[in-house]
């Protein structure tokens, strides 16, 4: 990239992922290096359209054993840095969100007192609480018990069927597997969706900054990157900006949880209340239709 300069010390390593197309099999590779202190330098191709993305480098190898040179075709890689801190604020976020989510061990007591049957619960219950011990007629007691454990648990869904029934009623954006690059994998109207899109305004942010204001919002993550959008007026990634904004203050106002309970929406009025003043009315009632179930 213009601008950027690699330290000749960098070292990369090669990764490389095929895809069979019907035209054919199609190979990229991804360069990546851990080596800087403070920065992560990538290299992979970019088919942006421009004319410098559609030529073709070659290399020379020359074999002194035999004396001769052989041109080789090459890959066009663009190389860019991450600041590790940016990396570093997302996992910060995320370990706060963690933080108050129910241990492992309760979810799987949500899971079987959600999915379980009847005749399921009473076998695990069962087999918690007596154990069998050995001596005199232990075999044949194990055995019995066992097989009335087989017959109750035909009903119980597998483990899969439970991860599968968990993923579907997470509000997670399906992703474009078949994307050939990582912006197409969760395209805007997919994570956010047109209806907020069109609702989400950013025109406040883009005059305070041109006036030189401070933009006071609850989030560092946000706060960080709005100037820099706002001075270059990337409106659509400012309204993304503000949609994350807004998920994090409808996940701060639910209320509740604990143990397998789940949280709670605040009943109308409180969760407006709660999101803030300046948060618009049909702003808070789209959130709340993306991420709750109607009721």
């Amino acid at each position: 990239m213009p601008g950027l300069a690699v330290p000749s010390k960098i070292s990369f390593n090669p990764y490389k992922r095929s895809k069979i197309l019907p035209s054919g099999t199609i190979t990229e590779l991804l360069f990546q290096s851990p080596d800087h202190s403070l920065l992560d330098y990538t290299a992979q191709e970019e088919k942006d359209g421009s004319s410098e993305s559609q030529l073709q480098d070659y290399i020379g190898v020359y074999d002194p054993t035999s004396n001769k040179l052989q041109i080789v075709p090459v890959k066009r890689v663009v190389v860019r840095s991450t600041l590790r801190s940016e990396a570093a604020e997302i996992r910060e976020e995320q370990a706060k969100l963690d933080a108050q989510a129910n241990t492992i061990t309760e979810k799987r007591a949500a899971l079987a007192a959600e999915f379980g049957s009847k005749k399921s619960r009473k076998a695990i219950e069962d087999r918690t609480l007596n154990a069998i011990k050995s001596g005199a007629g232990g075999d044949a007691v194990a055995e019995n018990v066992l097989n009335q454990m087989a017959s109750a648990t035909e009903v119980m869904p597998t483990r899969d069927e439970l991860a599968a029934a968990v993923d579907s009623s997470k509000p997670r954006p399906t992703a474009n597997l078949a994307a050939e690059y990582p912006g197409d994998v969760y395209p805007i109207d997919t994570v956010v969706g047109s209806e907020l899109m069109t609702m989400l305004e950013v025109k406040d942010w883009v005059e305070a900054s041109a006036a030189g204001q401070g933009i006071n919002v609850t989030s560092k993550y946000v706060a960080k990157r709005i100037v820099k959008l706002a001075k270059n007026k990337q409106i659509q990634k400012l309204k993304v900006l503000r949609f994350i904004l807004l998920c994090i203050n409808f996940n701060a106002a639910l209320i509740g949880g604990g143990g397998p309970r789940p949280k709670k929406i605040p009943i109308k009025g409180k969760l407006e209340t709660a999101m803030g003043e300046d948060t618009p009315a049909g702003c808070v009632m789209a959130i709340r239709r993306k991420f709750a179930a109607e009721g």
